[in-house]
């Protein structure tokens, strides 16, 4: 029997990281192997060419060029690795340029994934998590950004 895996989303960010290391104790608690799909987001792309372009247009060439580029994927892959390694966790990583539910139902229907974990980001922007709950027969776990839940206590 195949070992069951945990699939923790995010977005291709510079926020890549955030509820990582919740995932990464998670499968060494229930000793599951850890798959990250990363995400495109397109809104923040949008945002990323716009500044991109107000560089451009004040001589920042260098500058603007950093923002095309966005996160370099490769950067990513291994960091996630290797903290993955260091805490002894089997992992893979994915990356697709789309953030639509239908990406995150395909990795479903082709790995032994046991539950979805959706990163703080993810959270947050709930129109993935409303087709993933809709559509989903796995459990899926949102996490919160621990700011955002102090700020909730404080109201």
């Amino acid at each position: 029997m195949k070992k069951k895996e945990i699939l923790f989303v995010t977005y291709h960010n510079e926020k890549f990281e955030e509820g990582l290391s919740y995932a990464i104790y998670l499968a060494g608690t229930l000793s599951m192997d850890l798959n990250v799909l990363l995400l495109g987001n397109r809104s923040e792309r949008f945002d990323d060419l716009m500044t991109a372009v107000t560089f451009a247009e004040a001589g920042e060439h260098k500058t603007a060029l950093d923002y095309i580029k966005g996160p370099d994927p490769a950067f990513i892959h291994i960091r996630i690795k290797d903290e993955c390694d260091k805490a002894g966790i089997k992992s893979s990583v994915h990356t697709r340029l789309s953030g639509s539910s239908s990406v995150v139902k395909d990795f479903l229907g082709k790995l032994s994934i046991y539950m979805v974990l959706l990163s703080p980001s993810l959270t947050r922007d709930g129109a993935l998590l409303k087709n993933l709950v809709k559509e989903s027969s796995h459990p899926v776990v949102t996490l919160l950004q621990e700011s955002s839940m102090e700020a909730g206590y404080a109201k």
